[in-house]
């Protein structure tokens, strides 16, 4: 991953033109199939848990799903978003923060995830009850598709194309979450307009990065001053390392956030006086909204 050459700790507010100044919110995706079978402890149920994803697949593949390409949530991460669901919704109003109340109906909030399926997914059963009744759209930006080689990185579809629906959300059965027609209800809500293909080709991981901070701050966005993102583990880590200063030793830059886990921050746009431009994440505003980062017991305070 290649850094900026600056610090954002060392932007000097004295040579600062202008401000612009976003709270984001990023979700990190539930547990997805690929997860589950290759990122899950080496023990005696591996090869089953292998060969059953195996057979899926053959099944499936036909009808233009994968539990590999594109992986979709795995059952556990159905369950992980459930959870972030009931957490911000089967809760009293006055019993949360302004952060989880900007994620259960924050009007005006711009709604962004990667275009890859576990993604739409977590933020689908996450958000459910606002997503269902409301107007919301959710923006996919291949900006945010995570930096990895592997085939759960790609996307199923072509440009400004809806992914198809997976085997995995279509069980999503709970009574008030149930959807007769899942592909009119994800046309209706989601906006695939700057989808840029299967996956970016020849573009590298901070160009990305870089890509979705300058779109961040442009017209498309500048009637949003909250953004609510869904995105993946690496990607989110990098931007934390990236945008974090030098000195920092958060652990945002070091450890992924939890499955379903949402940080909120405020990102900062200085326009400096010679014409540059820097930014920074406010280390101060780092709050854990639901979940968290993955620090091992050893490392917690």
């Amino acid at each position: 991953m290649v850094m900026q050459n600056y610090d954002p700790g060392k932007v000097d507010t004295k040579d600062v033109a202008k401000e612009t100044r976003k709270q984001l919110i990023v979700i990190r995706h539930a547990e997805s199939t690929w997860n589950e079978v290759f990122n899950r402890s080496l023990d005696w149920r591996w090869p089953l848990r292998v060969l059953y994803v195996v057979a899926v697949e053959c099944a499936i593949f036909v009808k233009n799903d994968s539990l590999f390409i594109d992986a979709p949530l795995s059952h556990v991460g159905i369950n992980q978003a459930q959870k972030l669901q009931d957490h911000l919704f089967d809760r009293d109003s006055t019993e949360l923060s302004t952060q989880e109340l900007i994620l259960r109906n924050g009007k005006g909030t711009l709604l962004v995830s990667s275009p890859l399926r576990r993604c739409i997914e977590t933020l689908t059963v996450g958000l459910f009850p606002r997503l269902n009744k409301g107007s919301d759209k959710v923006v996919l930006l291949s900006h945010l598709q995570e930096l990895t080689g592997n085939v759960d990185g790609m996307s199923l579809c072509g440009a400004c194309e809806i992914p198809p629906v997976s085997t995995t959300i279509r069980t999503y059965g709970r009574s008030k979450g149930r959807v007769e027609n899942w592909e009119e209800w994800f046309a209706q809500r989601l906006e695939p307009y700057y989808k840029q293909g299967f996956k970016p080709s020849l573009v590298r991981g901070d160009s990305r990065i870089h890509a979705f901070v300058e779109w961040l701050f442009s017209s498309a966005c500048e009637a949003h001053a909250n953004v609510v993102v869904s995105g993946h583990s690496l990607w989110l880590r990098h931007f934390f390392a990236t945008f974090l200063p030098r000195d920092s030793i958060h652990p945002a830059k070091t450890y992924k956030v939890k499955n379903s886990g949402a940080i909120a921050f405020d990102f900062v746009k200085y326009e400096m006086n010679d014409g540059t431009i820097r930014y920074r994440i406010e280390t101060d505003s780092i709050t854990i909204v639901y979940g968290g980062f993955e620090v091992p017991v050893n490392k917690r305070l």
